[in-house]
Parts: structure tokens; sequence; C-alpha cells
């Protein structure tokens, strides 16, 4: 195997997590374009976060439920990608040992 080759996880994991962490970098300037994060309220008490750090949690959070979703489509959609490519139950036991 080729050494710059990626395994078909690592390819699959990226597809779902480089599109969401564009998306909850958006979701970041949109939401908080909107909202000043030092008027939010959380369960009806004022935060004791930073700017900075509602604003690092935000992001997350919202890349934790992008990436949710894509899995979810990715999951999904896996019968249809593994029979457009070809791949059989025992090459993807085969491809999983191998990267381990």
């Amino acid at each position: 195997m080729n050494k710059h080759t990626m395994s078909l996880s690592t390819l699959l994991t990226m597809m779902v997590l480089w599109p969401s962490f564009l998306m909850a970098g958006l979701l970041e300037m949109f939401v908080f374009g909107l909202v000043d994060p030092m008027e939010m309220n959380f369960f009806g008490a004022a935060q004791d976060f930073s700017r900075t750090g509602i604003y690092t949690l935000g992001f997350f959070v919202f890349w934790a439920i992008v990436s949710c979703a894509s899995g979810l489509t990715m999951l999904l959609a896996w019968p249809i990608l593994k029979a457009r490519l070809g791949i059989s139950s025992s090459s993807d036991q085969r491809t999983s040992r191998s990267s381990n």
C-alpha cells in the first residue's frame, strides 16, 4: 500500500468532519453576528464565561451538532456508497483490520 493512500475509514471521517467544520464556522459568524454573547442567559442565570469562551464553546457545540447530522447522512447513505464503490462485507473487515 502506498504511504500516501488514505484508508477508507479516514476518508469517510474527513468527509464528515471537514464540511461540518466549515458549517460550524459559518454558523458561528451568523449566530454571534446577531446575538451578543454577553447578553445571553443560560437557564435563567447570567453566564460566567468570557466573550471568547462563549465563542469557543459555541463553535464546538455547532461543530458537534453538524457533525452528528453529517455522520447520520453518511450512515444512511453507506449501503448505496458501498454498492457504487463495489465494497463487499469481507473487504470492509479487511480494511478495518489493516488500518488498526
